[in-house]
């Protein structure tokens, strides 16, 4: 049987009672305990099994009485019925929690708000298929919209896109803001016409926690202008 963890007996899990005993005394009542997991100590001497019986959950009897002023410690420890067993198994019978060779396995277990992974956890990284040791970031906040009908196709933690009434100029609001305003916003338009190069502007005295402006140029016509493109995704890091 697997338990989670090694199976010790914990200070927790035990409780000692001690009795100063009268001359040949050889009855002594504890509070209780589980037939089979008692430890008796004569003078801190650990008796023998075959030296007293303790057989009642109440009493613990020497075969040989005591002397005057000897000390008898009776260690009672729990019986182990408290702790887990694996594997867990949901109402369905399925397991949601196994252990083999030493690791535990949780299968189709929603994990609550209170589990904390590190960022860089080896876990993490292998589940977005990110290898070495270089640190991880997410990505706090995207977009991809329309820059002609400002239309919002997709987006993650974006509340709204506003058109500022120049061509290619946009504000982004988050939904949740960032921590503050050191983050990096990076993206990519484009622009049908001829396979024009576009070029993406912040405008940094607009970079708050809350929301970002920025301005989107092309150069088909020979000089950067702004330009409504068709397609902006936009991509912020924190």
């Amino acid at each position: 049987m697997s338990y989670i963890g090694t199976q010790p007996t914990p200070q927790s899990l035990e409780s000692r009672q001690e009795f100063t005993a009268t001359a040949s005394q050889t009855t002594f009542a504890t509070n209780g305990y589980t037939v089979g997991y008692v430890d008796v100590y004569l003078n801190g001497v650990k008796l023998s099994t075959s030296d007293f019986t303790a057989t009642n959950g109440s009493d613990v009897v020497l075969g040989s009485g005591a002397a005057a002023g000897d000390v008898l410690a009776v260690v009672m420890k729990n019986d182990h019925s408290d702790l887990v067993a694996l594997p867990i198994t949901d109402s369905a019978g399925n397991n949601v929690l196994s252990e083999s060779g030493g690791t535990a396995t949780l299968t189709n277990v929603t994990l609550g708000s209170e589990v904390v992974f590190p960022a860089n956890h080896a876990g993490v990284k292998a589940a977005l298929n990110a290898s070495g040791s270089a640190p991880i970031y997410a990505c706090r906040a995207w977009i991809n919209f329309n820059g002609v009908s400002n239309v919002i196709r997709a987006h993650g933690n974006v509340s709204s896109l506003t058109d500022n009434g120049n061509n290619g100029d946009y504000t982004v609001t988050f939904a949740t803001p960032m921590p503050d305003a050191n983050y990096s916003a990076i993206g990519m338009s484009l622009d049908v016409d001829y396979g024009a190069v576009t070029f993406i502007y912040g405008i940094e005295a607009s970079y708050t926690a809350s929301s970002f402006r920025v301005q989107i140029r092309s150069n088909y016509t020979g000089q950067p202008a702004l330009k409504d493109p068709a397609i902006v995704s936009l991509a912020v890091f924190r």
